[in-house]
């Protein structure tokens, strides 16, 4: 017989043996995580004729004459590369983006796949559908100490379980992180406006608002719904204030009270020390004066000052030794105008009130009060030019009245004769010429308090509405320029506490206090001891909140405040809070996958916690593992034994949720091998059929 029949021979059943690849391949063309086979072939034994001779003589070399036998399978490989992407939009089909493989177990042996259509059974486990194998992983544990569930990837891998009715425990608000913006620009914008005189001639006046220093002394709760304004009026350009006002504006921009005080007296003093200025006054007056100051040398200074007597001290870094200033002393207060107690007798409806410590210069309210309840009787507003003696008239009956006499502002200011600035006590914030209303000024207003609010909770998930509310101080010193206070409330009334980053007791605190540098961020904190702003301590600031619970079977709630995310631009306001750490009680609804692995719990209260984490598998010889059918692989003796852990560690892929790995089986492909293995195998049919023609003719020769 002749080699060349067994050499087709082997030829058909290779190219049948391809063919057989091919069509498994194209069968599992839509097969989840299927990978695609190839067939390589390599020629079997040679026979040979003639073995190669080296060169010899004169004669060269010859090579070796051999006879192939045919051909025999090499290899049937398996190609690993990854597959496309199906979006499925179920939660629970899964597909590797990378390397590793799917861990199933059936309790005695795992198995590994690259199809990931897994579902979640009667008893919440996460299985393969096909097959009901479990999908293996790590469960969380309850960490105590924290609240929060963790898994330990170090331990060996077990069955994946969705916890379905799992609760969430409750957990207190112990940190609040705030950022955004506090807004600059808030309050008055300053204005110009032109008055005529008697005889036409214009006279130009600039108004400006201030507040910080000259609210520090306010008796008035700084955090009030009512909130006041020192303005000051140049009405000859030198940048130095000839009269001073206030402007009390509620939290709708509407004007409570307003008034505007000329100089009670005015002088002329020279400084013979850097920093401080003595002013020796004709009278002595009690309450809070406005000082302005105007040096020989062009300098102009004006700030505030608590009176008791006939001097003012002024300590300020731009007064200098040897320079004379004119001064002017301008009441902008609105407490008590003198300490003494006042009685006064009335008759007839006319009574005179004396107090010889201080004399009355400017507006003032009296107070006129039974002196058997304290109840207040009338009030009424006088004038009072340089005297100690205020003439009282009243509507009340005849007798004895306590009296407290207080600062109060004049209706209008006369810059010349016949000019006269007044400012409305109602309404809007309106400036207007006396004897022409139509010349009016409404400067632009922009209330300096904002309130943002959150949901605190205490130990046992009661949940709190807590507000944050803050006002715009300003300038209050050279080192505090940019002042805001700020305090928390509740509005079912709990008392709120103040304590410092230690967690110590502010007591008598009433809020925080912070500063901003001309960055914009917080340089220094600190918190208003008493009733006043003029009480703030820099060294101790507030950092912690605290309120009692108890009323709702829980304790003290103490809450840490970080402030270090907000800013003070001149924009919107937008500070909040970005991040509490507390929570109510809430049991599992749902439940998310990441690219992690991590199974992620949706609780009812909004939270989310880590449920389990799903584990991969990598080989070292992917190819080499083991099919057993189902779309399942088991690790053989040159695939490796599986390296178990995390996504999107130790090379192992990323998890994509709500999406199924395709077959890689490249259909052009494998129609082009199928050509190739049909034409081989008729190629090898040939060589069959002319070697029996040739052994045809060998036996008709004995014919």
């Amino acid at each position: 017989m002749m080699r060349s029949m067994y050499s087709g021979v082997s030829g058909l059943k290779n190219f049948q043996m391809a063919m057989d690849v091919v069509g498994n391949n194209i069968s599992n063309v839509n097969t989840t995580g299927f990978k695609a086979s190839r067939v390589t072939f390599e020629n079997t034994l040679s026979q040979l004729l003639k073995i190669a001779m080296s060169p010899r003589g004169g004669i060269g070399g010859t090579n070796a004459i051999q006879i192939g036998l045919g051909s025999k399978i090499a290899t049937i490989d398996r190609i690993m590369t990854q597959g496309a992407f199906q979006n499925t939009g179920k939660k629970t089909d899964l597909a590797i983006k990378g390397a590793g493989f799917f861990i199933l177990s059936d309790g005695k042996r795992n198995y590994f796949t690259r199809a990931g259509n897994f579902d979640v059974d009667t008893d919440g486990s996460l299985v393969q559908l096909s097959s009901g194998l479990k999908v293996m992983g790590w469960m969380s544990e309850l960490d105590k100490e924290s609240g929060t569930r963790i898994v330990d990837s170090n331990k060996p891998v077990e069955s994946i379980k969705i916890p379905f009715g799992l609760t969430m425990p409750a957990k207190e608000t112990t940190k609040m992180d705030l950022s955004g913006n506090l807004n600059s620009n808030v309050g008055f914008s300053s204005f110009d406006i032109t008055l005529k005189d008697n005889s036409s001639n214009p006279h130009d006046v600039h108004v400006w608002f201030s507040r910080g220093a000259e609210i520090s002394s306010n008796p008035n709760d700084p955090f009030s719904e009512v909130q006041r304004y020192v303005y000051y009026v140049d009405q000859d350009g030198d940048g130095s204030p000839d009269a001073a006002g206030v402007l009390k504006m509620d939290k709708f921009g509407n004007v409570k009270d307003a008034g505007v005080n000329a100089p009670v007296e005015t002088g002329s003093s020279s400084a013979t020390t850097d920093g401080t200025l003595t002013l020796n006054l004709a009278n002595s007056y009690y309450g809070d004066y406005l000082v302005a100051l105007k040096g020989d040398d062009g300098t102009v200074i004006y700030t505030r000052a608590s009176v008791d007597g006939n001097t003012i001290t002024v300590n300020d870094d731009g007064i200098k030794s040897g320079v004379t200033y004119s001064w002017k002393v301008i009441s902008i207060g609105d407490g008590k105008a003198t300490t003494s107690p006042l009685t006064v007798t009335m008759t007839g409806g006319s009574g005179t009130v004396t107090d010889p410590a201080y004399n009355f210069n400017g507006y003032y309210k009296v107070l006129l009060k039974d002196p058997a309840t304290g109840e207040e009787v009338y009030s009424t507003t006088v004038k009072v030019d340089n005297s100690n003696t205020i003439n009282i008239s009243a509507p009340v009956d005849d007798g004895s009245y306590d009296v407290e006499v207080y600062q109060y502002y004049g209706d209008k200011y006369e810059v010349s004769d016949g000019a006269d600035l007044v400012v409305s006590r109602t309404g809007s914030p309106k400036f207007y010429e006396a004897d022409d209303p139509t010349n009016f000024i409404v400067p632009d207003y922009t209330t300096p308090k904002y309130v943002t609010a959150t949901t605190v909770y205490d130990s046992l998930g009661k949940p709190y509405q807590l507000y944050l509310e803050f006002v715009r101080l300003g300038n209050l010193d050279e080192n505090h320029r940019n002042v805001w206070i700020w305090r928390a409330y509740l509005p079912t009334g709990e008392s709120v506490s103040y304590l410092d980053k230690d967690g110590n007791s502010l007591n008598g605190s009433i809020g925080g206090v912070i500063n901003f540098d001309k960055t914009g961020k917080i340089d220094a904190y600190g918190n208003i001891k008493g009733g006043k702003v003029s009480d703030i301590d820099w060294g101790n600031g507030a950092k912690k909140i605290s309120f009692s619970a108890k009323d709702n079977g829980d304790d003290v709630v103490s809450i840490a405040l970080n402030l270090n995310g907000v800013s003070q631009f001149a924009g919107e306001f937008s500070a909040a809070t970005k991040f509490q750490d507390g929570y109510s009680t809430g049991s599992l609804e749902s439940f998310n996958i990441n690219d992690d692995g991590d199974i992620v719990g949706v609780f009812s209260n909004g939270r989310t916690d880590l449920i389990a984490k799903i584990a991969l598998a990598t080989f070292n010889n992917p190819a080499g593992l083991t099919d057993v059918g189902g779309s399942l692989f088991v690790n053989s003796a040159n695939s490796g034994s599986p390296m178990v852990g995390e996504a999107n560690t130790g090379g192992r892929g990323s998890i994509v949720s709500g999406a199924l790995e395709m077959s890689n089986v490249d259909l052009a492909e494998e129609f082009t091998k199928m050509i190739v293995a049909q034409r081989g195998f008729q190629a090898n049919a040939r060589v069959i059929t002319t070697t029996d023609q040739i052994l045809n003719e060998l036996v008709n020769l004995k014919r």
